[in-house]
């Protein structure tokens, strides 16, 4: 889970992972990426101030439907954690789920799911999204091309990794990588 919260100054810095259940008082947003069935990334956001999830899907022609079904079963799961977090801190209860789906930029035909998602995630982390506007990242095919030049770098790092292994994806790198 990752968490965009002024005290740790994130909208310079990135994101932090921090269990549901470790999140303090004043934290703006929970950025959960899931991956259905290991073939597509999608987002779920939870925004603290408002109570309510959104639903990234970059691919929302071929999985709109079953991806929001994953992303309603996280967010009741997900629920259950806010709100004992909410009650450690004498906070109101989320009673039920809102959970909208998000104007997101669609990916095409291309696999980079997770590249959208990292690029959403980095967005919404800077604040640079706010209340479901577009991705300021220029048009939706501008933003196609910059992900199929970025998984082009990261296929040609990947192969091309040498030392150390524990920074790259070495295909003879040691069993846990």
């Amino acid at each position: 889970f990752y968490a965009s919260n002024p005290l740790y100054q994130l909208a310079s810095n990135g994101v932090i992972s921090v269990p549901i259940s470790q999140i303090e008082e004043g934290t703006r947003k929970i950025l959960i990426p899931m991956s259905r069935q290991d073939v597509h990334w999608t987002l779920l956001v939870y925004d603290c101030e408002k109570g309510e999830f959104h639903h990234c899907n970059t691919w929302e022609v071929a999985s709109k439907d079953q991806c929001y079904d994953d992303a309603k079963r996280m967010a009741y799961f997900c629920l259950l954690s806010i709100n004992e977090n909410l009650m450690r801190h004498d906070l109101p209860l989320v009673r039920k789920v809102k959970l909208i789906p998000y104007p997101t930029p669609q990916q095409g035909d291309y696999p980079d799911c997770a590249l959208y998602v990292m690029h959403i995630m980095k967005k919404l982390s800077k604040e640079e999204v706010n209340d479901g506007v577009r991705m300021s990242s220029g048009d939706d095919e501008q933003l196609k091309v910059k992900m199929q030049k970025k998984r082009i770098s990261l296929a040609c790092q990947i192969i091309s990794a040498t030392n150390p292994p524990e920074q790259s994806w070495k295909l003879n790198g040691p069993r846990y990588f």
